[in-house]
């Protein structure tokens, strides 16, 4: 068996399965277009999403013996802002809705200690290459498309720490947006479908509301943009090639979160090689019915105008247990596989 596997790309699935490889014995290479990792961050905060599952991301990570090298903070309060300007706090007891991690190539920031790992394991990574080789095995190229935009900017602030997500179709047309502040640093957001005119008008929306209800004070700001590309017809292999991440589709459709089919998918990848199983098999039993519920999710949410926003807002912030709530969201049952075909025909 070839012990070397050439990864095409350095983003967090490309450095995952690199690292998962490494663990297996085999020889990863790693080829980037960039001149870095997490070349378009910029200390972004992000969230690792942690409702979806039956158990909590963090100990997913470390029973794959991942090194958990790089900063993560549970959050389990969070802010909602309504249309009405109304705001709404949810709290969890079980375990906390997400981890804020932050991107780019910094000490601490995912991406960084990503790469760490990687270069203490002794694996190559060849930067600034505009032709791939011929013979790459695995995929991890970021998404394809632009389904979904992301403008934002990371500042430096005096106010203090805050978890914030606004609903309202001014701000983030069927999407959201969103304020996060840890020790001084902000970052301020606003993610929504492709097809809209304009998308500046959103991020400056969004910033002059945060200003507004906080009486924020932002310093040193820097835009950032990105996108994402969502599939429910997840393309695993081709030609006897993996794909993996965004690459694979791999991204919920509800509200974005890709940082743990990114990191899942790559150890996939590298579990299928080393055992000479097939990938696609083992990433449709982890991820398929997750997309699909996901699918369905964001299929209802498009439904809501801002007065049904206000409306579920309020009637969520009743919820005894919000994290169980969103879970259930994320069973593909009976309900779901009903509204599946619907949604699909109307979204994709």
């Amino acid at each position: 068996m070839n012990k070397v596997i050439k990864i095409a790309g350095a983003g967090i699935s490309g450095l995952s399965s690199a690292i998962f490889l490494k663990k297996f014995g085999f020889l990863p290479e790693i080829y980037e277009i960039k001149s870095s990792v997490g070349y378009r961050f910029k200390g972004d905060f992000q969230g690792f999403e942690n409702w979806s599952s039956d158990k909590d991301i963090i100990d997913i990570l470390k029973d794959l013996e991942l090194d958990i090298n790089f900063n993560f903070i549970p959050s389990y309060t969070f802010k909602v802002c309504s249309p009405k300007r109304n705001l709404k706090t949810f709290e969890s007891k079980e375990r906390p809705f997400y981890y804020l991690i932050q991107r780019g190539f910094k000490e601490g920031y995912l991406d960084y200690s990503l790469y760490k790992q990687v270069e203490n394991l002794n694996i190559p990574v060849y930067f600034n290459c505009k032709n791939l080789p011929k013979d790459i095995k695995i995929f991890a190229t970021g998404p394809n498309k632009a389904s979904a935009i992301i403008l934002g900017i990371n500042f430096d602030t005096d106010y203090k720490d805050i978890n914030l997500m606004i609903c309202d179709n001014n701000i983030a047309p069927k999407g959201y947006a969103y304020l996060l502040i840890v020790n001084g640093k902000g970052t301020i957001a606003t993610a929504f479908k492709k097809n809209n005119n304009n998308p500046n008008v959103y991020l400056e929306n969004s910033i002059e509301l945060c200003k507004s209800l906080f009486n924020l004070k932002i310093y040193n700001q820097v835009k950032f943009g990105s996108f994402g590309s969502f599939s429910d017809e997840n393309i695993f292999e081709k030609d006897n090639k993996l794909y993996i991440g965004e690459a694979a589709g791999l991204q919920d459709f509800l509200f974005g979160f890709g940082l743990r089919y990114a990191i899942l998918s790559g150890y996939l990848a590298a579990r299928s090689i080393c055992e000479n199983t097939s990938y696609t098999n083992l990433a449709k039993k982890m991820f398929s019915n997750s997309i699909k519920a996901s699918l369905v999710n964001r299929f209802l949410y498009e439904r809501l105008d801002n007065s049904k926003y206000e409306f579920l807002i309020n009637k969520l912030s009743y919820q005894k247990d919000l994290i169980h709530f969103l879970r259930k969201r994320y069973k593909f049952n009976l309900k779901r596989r009903i509204l599946y075909p619907i949604a699909k025909k109307i979204l994709l």
